[in-house]
Protein backbone atom coordinates (compact mmCIF):
# COMPACT_ATOMS: atom_id res chain seq x y z
CA UNK A 1 0.00 0.00 0.00
CA UNK A 2 1.63 3.08 -0.94
CA UNK A 3 2.19 5.94 1.47
CA UNK A 4 0.39 9.05 2.06
CA UNK A 5 1.26 12.02 0.46
CA UNK A 6 1.34 15.52 2.22
CA UNK A 7 -0.68 17.69 -0.06
CA UNK A 8 -0.09 21.25 -1.25
CA UNK A 9 -1.86 23.99 0.32
CA UNK A 10 -3.35 27.67 -0.83
CA UNK A 11 -1.11 29.86 0.65
CA UNK A 12 -3.76 32.20 2.04
CA UNK A 13 -5.94 28.92 3.87
CA UNK A 14 -2.16 28.05 4.55
CA UNK A 15 -1.34 30.84 6.59
CA UNK A 16 -4.89 31.28 8.02
CA UNK A 17 -4.30 27.39 9.62
CA UNK A 18 -0.35 28.11 10.61
CA UNK A 19 -1.38 31.08 12.32
CA UNK A 20 -0.12 34.98 12.06
CA UNK A 21 2.90 34.16 14.14
CA UNK A 22 4.30 32.05 11.53
CA UNK A 23 6.53 33.71 9.22
CA UNK A 24 8.39 31.95 6.00
CA UNK A 25 10.88 33.85 4.38
CA UNK A 26 10.63 34.85 0.52
CA UNK A 27 11.66 33.02 -2.34
CA UNK A 28 15.31 32.95 -3.33
CA UNK A 29 15.81 35.07 0.28
CA UNK A 30 19.39 34.37 1.66
CA UNK A 31 19.18 32.81 5.16
CA UNK A 32 21.84 31.04 7.06
CA UNK A 33 21.18 26.89 7.81
CA UNK A 34 22.52 26.18 11.42
CA UNK A 35 23.42 22.53 11.63
CA UNK A 36 23.87 22.21 15.07
CA UNK A 37 20.12 23.92 16.15
CA UNK A 38 18.56 21.32 12.87
CA UNK A 39 20.09 17.82 15.23
CA UNK A 40 18.54 19.99 18.04
CA UNK A 41 15.46 20.53 17.38
CA UNK A 42 14.90 17.03 16.19
CA UNK A 43 16.69 14.85 19.22
CA UNK A 44 17.43 16.72 22.43
CA UNK A 45 19.94 14.04 22.86
CA UNK A 46 21.38 13.46 19.77
CA UNK A 47 24.41 10.93 19.25
CA UNK A 48 27.96 11.17 19.75
CA UNK A 49 28.42 10.38 16.30
CA UNK A 50 26.27 12.95 15.26
CA UNK A 51 27.56 15.07 17.50
CA UNK A 52 30.89 14.53 16.33
CA UNK A 53 30.11 15.48 12.41
CA UNK A 54 28.11 18.03 12.99
CA UNK A 55 30.84 20.01 14.78
CA UNK A 56 33.09 19.28 12.09
CA UNK A 57 30.95 21.66 9.83
CA UNK A 58 31.01 25.92 10.64
CA UNK A 59 28.75 26.63 12.53
CA UNK A 60 26.14 27.91 10.15
CA UNK A 61 25.98 28.34 6.49
CA UNK A 62 24.93 30.76 4.01
CA UNK A 63 21.88 29.62 1.83
CA UNK A 64 19.24 30.75 -0.71
CA UNK A 65 16.05 29.40 -0.51
CA UNK A 66 15.42 27.68 -3.97
CA UNK A 67 12.12 26.12 -3.26
CA UNK A 68 9.18 26.81 -0.75
CA UNK A 69 6.48 24.33 -0.74
CA UNK A 70 3.45 24.89 1.18
CA UNK A 71 2.06 21.59 2.63
CA UNK A 72 -0.22 19.61 4.89
CA UNK A 73 0.12 16.22 6.85
CA UNK A 74 -1.75 13.51 5.07
CA UNK A 75 -3.04 12.30 8.62
CA UNK A 76 -3.58 15.22 10.90
CA UNK A 77 -4.23 18.06 8.49
CA UNK A 78 -1.59 20.18 9.79
CA UNK A 79 0.29 22.51 7.95
CA UNK A 80 3.84 22.65 7.78
CA UNK A 81 6.78 24.44 5.24
CA UNK A 82 9.18 22.75 3.21
CA UNK A 83 12.17 24.84 2.53
CA UNK A 84 14.79 23.73 -0.32
CA UNK A 85 18.10 25.39 1.04
CA UNK A 86 21.15 25.64 -1.50
CA UNK A 87 24.05 26.75 0.14
CA UNK A 88 26.61 29.22 -1.78
CA UNK A 89 29.80 31.05 -0.76
CA UNK A 90 28.85 34.14 1.39
CA UNK A 91 28.60 37.10 -1.06
CA UNK A 92 28.97 35.63 -4.20
CA UNK A 93 25.17 35.76 -5.00
CA UNK A 94 22.84 38.31 -4.76
CA UNK A 95 19.43 37.70 -3.31
CA UNK A 96 16.68 38.21 -6.15
CA UNK A 97 13.94 40.50 -5.14
CA UNK A 98 11.00 38.12 -5.79
CA UNK A 99 8.14 38.74 -3.32
CA UNK A 100 6.68 35.53 -2.07
CA UNK A 101 3.81 33.65 -4.13
CA UNK A 102 1.07 34.76 -1.10
CA UNK A 103 2.32 38.83 -1.47
CA UNK A 104 1.44 38.60 -5.40
CA UNK A 105 -1.77 37.53 -4.55
CA UNK A 106 -4.22 40.53 -3.64
CA UNK A 107 -7.36 38.64 -3.73
CA UNK A 108 -8.84 39.04 -0.32
CA UNK A 109 -10.63 36.76 1.59
CA UNK A 110 -12.49 35.85 4.78
CA UNK A 111 -11.30 33.88 7.45
CA UNK A 112 -12.71 32.73 11.20
CA UNK A 113 -11.87 30.16 13.50
CA UNK A 114 -13.18 28.51 16.92
CA UNK A 115 -11.42 26.36 19.04
CA UNK A 116 -13.37 23.04 19.61
CA UNK A 117 -15.00 22.90 22.96
CA UNK A 118 -16.13 19.65 25.14
CA UNK A 119 -19.31 19.60 23.53
CA UNK A 120 -17.90 19.95 19.98
CA UNK A 121 -16.04 17.40 19.85
CA UNK A 122 -17.38 14.79 22.07
CA UNK A 123 -19.22 13.37 18.64
CA UNK A 124 -23.08 14.44 20.01
CA UNK A 125 -24.37 15.66 16.17
CA UNK A 126 -23.65 19.08 16.31
CA UNK A 127 -20.95 21.93 16.45
CA UNK A 128 -22.00 25.18 17.64
CA UNK A 129 -20.61 28.08 15.37
CA UNK A 130 -20.04 31.49 16.65
CA UNK A 131 -22.52 34.04 15.13
CA UNK A 132 -19.72 35.99 14.05
CA UNK A 133 -18.52 33.22 11.75
CA UNK A 134 -21.44 32.34 10.86
CA UNK A 135 -21.92 35.98 9.48
CA UNK A 136 -18.71 36.52 7.57
CA UNK A 137 -18.24 32.45 6.20
CA UNK A 138 -21.93 31.57 5.64
CA UNK A 139 -24.59 32.50 3.35
CA UNK A 140 -27.12 34.56 5.15
CA UNK A 141 -30.45 32.81 6.05
CA UNK A 142 -33.74 34.34 7.27
CA UNK A 143 -33.40 33.96 11.11
CA UNK A 144 -36.94 34.69 11.65
CA UNK A 145 -38.28 31.58 8.99
CA UNK A 146 -40.37 29.23 10.62
CA UNK A 147 -39.99 26.06 11.01
CA UNK A 148 -36.21 26.68 11.77
CA UNK A 149 -33.96 27.84 8.88
CA UNK A 150 -30.98 25.75 7.54
CA UNK A 151 -29.25 25.68 4.77
CA UNK A 152 -26.71 22.58 3.10
CA UNK A 153 -23.00 23.51 2.86
CA UNK A 154 -20.25 22.34 1.53
CA UNK A 155 -16.20 22.96 2.84
CA UNK A 156 -13.31 22.19 1.01
CA UNK A 157 -10.29 20.77 3.05
CA UNK A 158 -6.86 21.43 2.83
CA UNK A 159 -6.65 18.12 0.80
CA UNK A 160 -9.15 19.15 -1.66
CA UNK A 161 -12.00 16.80 -0.15
CA UNK A 162 -15.30 17.91 0.32
CA UNK A 163 -17.67 17.78 3.16
CA UNK A 164 -20.72 18.09 3.20
CA UNK A 165 -23.01 19.66 6.25
CA UNK A 166 -26.24 21.08 7.16
CA UNK A 167 -26.36 24.23 8.75
CA UNK A 168 -29.18 25.05 11.57
CA UNK A 169 -30.47 28.07 13.11
CA UNK A 170 -32.68 26.92 16.27
CA UNK A 171 -32.15 25.80 19.69
CA UNK A 172 -32.95 27.51 23.22
CA UNK A 173 -31.80 30.06 22.92
CA UNK A 174 -31.26 30.05 19.31
CA UNK A 175 -27.93 29.78 18.04
CA UNK A 176 -25.71 28.50 14.55
CA UNK A 177 -25.43 24.61 14.45
CA UNK A 178 -23.84 22.51 11.73
CA UNK A 179 -25.62 19.32 12.88
CA UNK A 180 -25.71 16.98 9.62
CA UNK A 181 -21.91 15.57 8.92
CA UNK A 182 -20.54 16.89 11.31
CA UNK A 183 -20.00 13.28 13.73
CA UNK A 184 -18.49 11.82 10.20
CA UNK A 185 -16.08 14.48 10.14
CA UNK A 186 -15.17 14.41 13.96
CA UNK A 187 -14.12 11.01 13.37
CA UNK A 188 -12.51 11.35 10.46
CA UNK A 189 -10.00 14.21 11.53
CA UNK A 190 -10.12 12.80 14.99
CA UNK A 191 -10.56 15.69 16.05
CA UNK A 192 -10.44 16.51 20.49
CA UNK A 193 -11.39 19.35 22.92
CA UNK A 194 -8.97 21.98 22.21
CA UNK A 195 -8.33 21.90 18.44
CA UNK A 196 -9.53 24.52 16.53
CA UNK A 197 -11.14 24.78 13.26
CA UNK A 198 -9.99 27.40 10.63
CA UNK A 199 -12.94 28.75 7.96
CA UNK A 200 -12.12 30.39 5.26
CA UNK A 201 -14.15 32.00 2.16
CA UNK A 202 -12.87 33.22 -1.23
CA UNK A 203 -14.37 36.01 -3.62
CA UNK A 204 -16.45 33.62 -5.20
CA UNK A 205 -18.13 32.11 -2.09
CA UNK A 206 -16.41 28.82 -1.80
CA UNK A 207 -15.74 27.68 1.68
CA UNK A 208 -12.68 25.74 2.92
CA UNK A 209 -11.69 24.22 6.14
CA UNK A 210 -8.69 23.60 7.69
CA UNK A 211 -7.31 22.42 11.38
CA UNK A 212 -5.19 23.88 14.04
CA UNK A 213 -4.08 21.21 16.27
CA UNK A 214 -3.79 21.79 19.99
CA UNK A 215 -0.05 21.65 21.06
CA UNK A 216 1.24 18.22 21.88
CA UNK A 217 4.86 17.99 23.55
CA UNK A 218 4.79 14.77 22.58
CA UNK A 219 3.82 14.76 18.86
CA UNK A 220 6.40 18.00 18.66
CA UNK A 221 9.97 17.36 16.96
CA UNK A 222 9.23 15.18 13.80
CA UNK A 223 12.30 15.41 12.23
CA UNK A 224 14.73 12.24 12.26
CA UNK A 225 18.13 12.47 13.72
CA UNK A 226 19.18 10.13 10.24
CA UNK A 227 17.16 13.09 7.83
CA UNK A 228 19.36 15.79 9.92
CA UNK A 229 22.66 14.03 8.91
CA UNK A 230 21.82 13.16 5.22
CA UNK A 231 20.93 17.46 4.88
Amino acid sequence: MALQQPSRVDPKLWQRCAGDSIKIPKLHSKVYYFPQGHLEHSNPSPSTQSLSLINGYRPFIPCIISAIDLLADPHTDEVFAKLLLTPVADGTIEPRDVPYEDQENNVEVVSSFKTLTRSDANNGGAFSVPRGCANKIFPPLDLKAKPAPFQELSFTDVHGEEWKFRHIYSGAPQRHLITSGWSKFVDKKKLVVGDSLVFLKNPAGRIFVGIRRKFDASRSGKIREKAVMEA
